[in-house]
């Protein structure tokens, strides 16, 4: 086995039939199998994947407690072969995604983790103002695209990345402290970043591959404004929620918390001023609120007492 395609799902009945018939149409050199973990998924999850049981490699498992991350630890016993490709449900393939990644792992040996490019594919066009907000689209849907060579482990993004499985195999795992979870609409942001950002400090390197590519699908209600509003705030709590773990701040008095408070709180206030001072419905109304509800997400994160606090708040 050459590599294992790594992803957990919850209530994605939606889009998994897009990414999947992907996947069953891959032309493939190498020798692969799929792990899909079903996360506590109230939708036609279980059935569309059982759909699939004939078509692709595939293994199923139940995760019924809510928690990407939880989700993808209980898959990594499951794991073979010597790369993790790991991905979304809602992440459609290229037709030669995985030959892409078995290439890259053996043209690269003295590299641990990979990023890929991930395209957009929007099924509603966004509005006017959203598509002069480019730079977001990194923030607000892990558009990914750099130059091939050596990166950053922070920009590499879930949606199309890769992992040596001899990583796993030294008892690093996924962070269940952060990322999606159905039981918390307020979860913070940027597992993905806070895993590649933690095997960096350990020394493990980086490599951005162009070759490998998906598409992220892009739904409707993810172009509209509290989508917008929502995902800045989730962004900026993540942010503030890894600087505290990278920090090892689990607990910080009010004396130095009041600090970074007052000054989130200006940022916030600057942000709704430049909001207010602008036209309805236009880029820079839009960007105020962006910088309104970012910085209420770090400063909440910065905020609160107990590190514990911010992932149940």
């Amino acid at each position: 086995m050459d590599l294992t395609v790594l992803f957990s799902t919850h209530n994605g009945a939606d889009v998994l039939p897009f990414v999947l018939d992907a996947y069953a149409r891959q032309s493939c050199d190498c020798t692969w199998n799929m792990v899909v973990v079903n996360n506590a998924s109230t939708d036609e999850t279980a059935e569309c994947l059982r759909s699939y049981s004939s078509r692709l490699p595939l293994t199923v498992i139940n995760h019924p407690v809510p928690g990407k991350n939880g989700a993808l630890n209980a898959a990594l016993p499951k794991l073979e072969g010597s790369l993790i490709v790991v991905t979304d449900d809602d992440a459609i393939p290229a037709p030669d995604l995985l030959n892409q990644w078995a290439r890259i792992a053996k043209a690269q040996p003295d590299f641990d983790l990979f990023g890929g490019q991930v395209d957009l594919l929007f099924q509603k066009e966004p509005p006017a103002w959203m598509l002069e907000s480019r730079f977001h689209f990194a923030e607000l849907f892990a558009a990914c695209n750099h130059m091939e060579g050596p990166i950053d482990a922070g920009d590499i993004f879930g949606p199309n990345m890769a992992v040596r499985r001899a990583v796993f195999d030294k008892g690093i795992t996924f962070n269940e402290a952060i990322g999606p979870n159905a039981n918390n609409r307020t979860y913070p942001m940027g597992s993905e970043t806070e895993f590649c950002l933690r095997l960096e400090s350990l020394g493990y390197r980086s490599f951005f591959a162009s070759g490998p590519r998906v598409q992220h699908i892009v739904r409707p209600h993810q172009v509209s404004p509290s989508f917008w509003n929502f995902r800045a705030y989730r962004h900026g709590l993540g942010v503030g929620l890894r600087e505290r773990m990278e920090r090892s701040e689990h607990i910080i008095p009010l004396r130095r918390r009041l600090p970074s408070v007052v000054l989130g709180r200006l940022r916030q206030a600057k942000g709704y001023l430049a909001f207010r001072s602008s036209l309805a419905d236009t880029f820079d109304a839009h960007e105020g609120l962006w910088n309104y509800h970012w910085h209420r997400g770090y400063t909440d994160a910065r905020g609160h007492p107990r590190i514990e606090e911010i992932h149940a708040a």
